[in-house]
């Protein structure tokens, strides 16, 4: 049987209540009338920045209206400007908090500026992978003595009017990325048993975002990738042994390995497939013989009688690329694509 939550604030919540002003007090005490308070705390970032945050836990009312199980953060800003970076406490928060205890998608934001709405509702603006903010000023939730719907109309408003599925560019963090860990872990596998991989779908249907969240699973566990954007002119407008020098550019570069890479010029037709090779192999080694997944998005840049650059669609640079790439992938096994 689930628990119950019933409104109010936790034994050790009470015994904390001294480090918040009055104000903060008379506030924390209408979240819960109507909330569960779990905690409260100080928080400090960096040397001058210091907040209070308590966390609430749903009752079953807010349960069934948000779907909310996990615990909200509350953060206490008391400077008399909202400032974007003040978000960073969510953050700090949620670091110090175990993963499954903290709710990622809501948090709540109460300021001493009058305009925090505003100025949340313009930063999420520009930080669309930002999560739902319930901006409330300290002014208005003191001055409120009649609405006893007040907060829960606080959440309606920056809940609802925010659409989680409405992303026009890919994703590039986990916060909103929904029903698709199944096929980065099915492809993340893959690789890890030597094997190539290929991602197809029509426009529009979350490919680069699934791409970037490969490149992070690897990254969370120490696993080396790179990414291959097909769609930048710097890639596509290179003949097809000019982007296998590109490729190890762009290994040692995210790696910072400084290695004494032979120059382009040297990438000939007839010795770029051995040039690429040997750096492979020596990146490989610096890696401790850990394989690397190199990741092309946007493959239909560099694909015969579909390309816009003409070496790609009319000439051979698609065969002789995708030739170097797999005779280096049987002869090494160190090396894998998507």
């Amino acid at each position: 049987m689930q628990e119950q939550i019933k409104p109010g604030l936790h034994a050790q919540v009470q015994r904390k209540l001294y480090i918040l002003s009055d104000e903060e007090e008379k506030i924390l005490q209408k979240f819960g009338n109507e909330w569960f308070v779990t905690r409260l705390d100080g928080l400090k970032i960096g040397d001058r920045s210091e907040y209070k945050y308590a966390l609430i836990k749903a009752p079953k009312n807010y349960q069934e209206l948000f779907n909310f199980e996990r615990e909200l953060i509350i953060i206490f800003s008391d400077y008399e400007s909202f400032q974007p970076r003040s978000t960073d406490a969510i953050d700090a928060v949620s670091d110090q908090i175990q993963d499954l205890r903290i709710d990622k998608i809501c948090s709540v934001m109460l300021s001493k500026d009058d305009k925090i709405e505003e100025k949340i509702r313009n930063y999420l603006k520009e930080s669309q992978e930002s999560q739902v903010i319930v901006p409330i000023s300290y002014s208005e939730i003191l001055n409120n003595y009649s609405d006893s719907y007040f907060l829960r109309n606080k959440f309606k408003t920056n809940f609802y009017t925010r659409d989680l599925f409405d992303f026009q560019s890919p994703l590039k963090k986990d916060l909103y990325f929904f029903g698709r860990t199944d096929i980065i872990n099915k492809i993340v596998n893959r690789h890890f048993s030597n094997e190539n991989s290929g991602l197809f779908g029509l426009r529009k249907t979350g490919k680069t975002s699934v791409i970037f969240g490969i490149q992070r699973a690897l990254d969370k566990i120490g696993a080396n990738s790179i990414l291959i954007s097909c769609d930048d002119p710097s890639f596509q407008q290179r003949r097809w042994n000019k982007c296998l020098h590109y490729i190890i550019v762009e290994i040692d570069k995210k790696y910072k390995l400084n290695l004494p890479l032979q120059k382009e010029d040297k990438y000939t037709e007839e010795n770029a497939s051995q040039l690429f090779a040997e750096e492979i192999c020596k990146i490989y080694h610096i890696f401790k013989e850990k394989s690397i997944l190199i990741i092309f998005d946007e493959i239909e840049r560099i694909t015969f009688n579909i390309s816009s650059v003409t070496h790609w669609e009319k000439k051979f640079d698609f065969i002789f690329f995708w030739q170097t790439l797999r005779a280096n992938f049987q002869k090494l096994n160190n090396l894998h694509i998507i």
